[in-house]
């Protein structure tokens, strides 16, 4: 069998960046989930942005997909403009839009599968678990010029899938019970058969071959089927990192793209070699306790093959990575994170601070939508600050 399925590699220019954000739709009184995306895309239908701003898996979910962008400050600013754009129509139908990994208070069986082939057949295959999957998270695209630059780069950030999961934990709580996780949504995603990450394959005739024995199981139509942390996405011509909640802000988002691009420059310009198999030894364990734990996780460093904690790693990436920015904005937003890495300031220590102040799920809610187009560079540092008490 030849590739029919997963389809050419189409190149792309290498470091540029995409970004699909998952975002929830909420009633503006009470905060809960609202099945409103059939009507709110309607209404987007003659609006300039509509071709970026999709359907998801669930009707109370909505995707914004950015275009291509050499810089993460051009990617912010139009995210902040596509969101801006579906937050206006949803106000119309007194919804809110929201980020964060999941909704802190719904229950599970009442979400409704979108009306689309495609989700059909995930429902029809997976059944609960398709409902449970209407958890949030960001996809970051980073643009490669060869099919094996992609899976050299997809096994580089397998490494640093710890790195992602602590900087965007956003899912303290499921069913209005805190999880004692940062990122719940990360378990949500695991109960898949082909989550995890990518087999320990290092060139395309190979990967292809691969999906070929993958598509002869009947799971496994296309790369859509495959939910890893991180998979190359042939037809864009990139390698996409998934494991991302979505952060509460649009600049967390870029802040986190920035990283990525950053990453991807120092990795693809001296290209170490690559011990994937130490790497994936521990790759589940690493992943867990970047969930459970975020920045105050002890992982082993597989650049250092040591154990080390996480806030430390992230730190020591940032420095290796600060000469390999692409723009004069990219500094000060690796510093942003590292930042939140040091002061352990996560969206869900936020979550969790802001609900033991007022625990009125509705005002938190609220609280998270408004929080939507922040600027990095404007927020108050003691906003996401982790309360000690």
């Amino acid at each position: 069998m030849n590739d029919e399925g997963l389809g050419k590699f189409r190149v792309s220019q290498p470091f540029t960046l995409g970004v699909e954000l998952e975002l929830m739709l909420l009633d503006e009184t009470s905060g809960q989930l609202a099945s409103d995306s059939p009507a709110l895309l309607r209404d987007l239908e003659m609006h300039q942005f509509s071709s970026k701003i999709k359907a998801e898996i669930a009707q109370s979910m909505i995707e914004v997909n950015s275009g291509v962008h050499t810089t993460a400050a051009s990617l912010e600013e139009e995210l902040l403009s596509l969101c801006a754009a579906v937050q206006a129509a949803a106000r119309d139908r007194q919804l809110l839009l929201c980020g964060g990994g999941a909704h802190p208070f719904r229950e599970w069986p009442r979400r409704e599968i979108f009306p689309a082939s495609r989700f059909a057949r995930v429902y029809e295959t997976y059944g609960y678990l398709a409902k449970q999957f209407a958890v949030c998270g960001q996809h970051i695209h980073v643009g490669v010029a060869s099919p094996d630059d992609a899976l050299y780069l997809g096994h580089i950030f397998s490494r640093f899938v710890p790195h992602f999961i602590a900087l965007s934990a956003a899912s303290p709580f499921q069913r209005g019970v805190d999880t004692e996780f940062q990122s719940s949504r990360v378990n949500v995603v695991s109960m898949f058969p082909l989550s995890g990450h990518l087999p320990d394959i290092h060139n395309w005739p190979d990967f292809t071959a691969y999906f070929s024995r993958m598509q002869r199981t009947g799971l496994v139509r296309s790369m859509k089927d495959f939910y890893w942390d991180v998979r190359p996405k042939p037809e864009f011509g990139t390698v996409e990192i998934r494991v991302c909640d979505t952060p509460v802000t649009v600049a967390q988002a870029a802040e986190l793209a920035t990283l990525a691009q950053a990453i991807a420059r120092l990795y693809l310009e001296r290209r170490p070699a690559l011990d994937t198999v130490l790497q994936y030894d521990l790759y589940a364990v690493n992943r867990f306790m970047a969930a459970r734990f975020a920045c105050d996780a002890t992982i082993l460093d597989i650049e250092l093959d040591r154990s080390a904690v996480l806030a430390h790693s992230i730190d020591a990436l940032i420095d290796r990575c600060m000469p390999f920015c692409a723009d004069s904005g990219a500094p000060a937003r690796l510093e942003r994170l590292r930042t939140r890495a040091k002061q352990r300031c996560s969206d869900a220590e936020w979550m969790r601070a802001t609900v033991r102040r007022d625990p009125d799920w509705a005002r938190l809610m609220a609280l998270q939508s408004a929080r939507l187009l922040e600027r990095g560079d404007t927020e108050p540092p003691e906003k996401r600050r982790r309360s000690r008490s």
